[in-house]
């Protein structure tokens, strides 16, 4: 498979021009392409995490507590966040359709980072906004960030 310049648009759709030109050949190079089967366990909460994936085509259901949290698709990471602090996975992650993915282990994760700012700027955005949409969902006393209140 060929990876080509591209990135994920709100309906999920590849849209050309995401990437600084040559960066995903770089990436080609440094990850193992799979093709995973609908049905299959990516990864699962708790377990400690070995690698991070980048999903190519199809898509994925991200359960935390047995409950479904989000779905990762074309352009998304999954894995990451085991990877960058050691711990353990924070979801099981299923594939909902067949996917095609490129898989990372720890010395290839990090050399990504290193050499694909794009990435991994993309990484913490989308980082962020997990962050964010898991305070918003917390009761106001667990919240991470405390809600913005008007001043006096």
């Amino acid at each position: 498979m060929i990876l080509e310049r591209r990135r994920v648009n709100s309906h999920g759709d590849l849209v050309e021009d995401s990437y600084r030109p040559g960066e995903l050949r770089r990436l080609q190079g440094l990850g193992t392409q799979m093709r995973i089967d609908a049905g299959t366990e990516l990864m699962r909460s708790g377990e400690r995490g070995r690698e991070a994936m980048l999903v190519l085509v199809g898509t994925a259901a991200c359960l935390v507590g047995g409950r479904e949290v989000g779905t990762i698709g074309p352009g998304d990471f999954v894995g990451e966040i085991a990877l960058l602090d050691a711990g353990p996975r924070t979801a099981t992650v299923i594939a909902e359709t067949n996917m095609d993915l490129l898989v990372f282990d720890r010395g290839e994760f990090d050399t990504l980072v290193e050499v694909s700012p794009t990435l991994a700027r993309r990484m913490l955005v989308a980082f962020a906004g997990r962050l964010r949409r898991a305070n918003e969902a917390a009761e106001p006393r667990l919240r991470l960030v405390p809600a913005l209140e008007p001043a006096p």
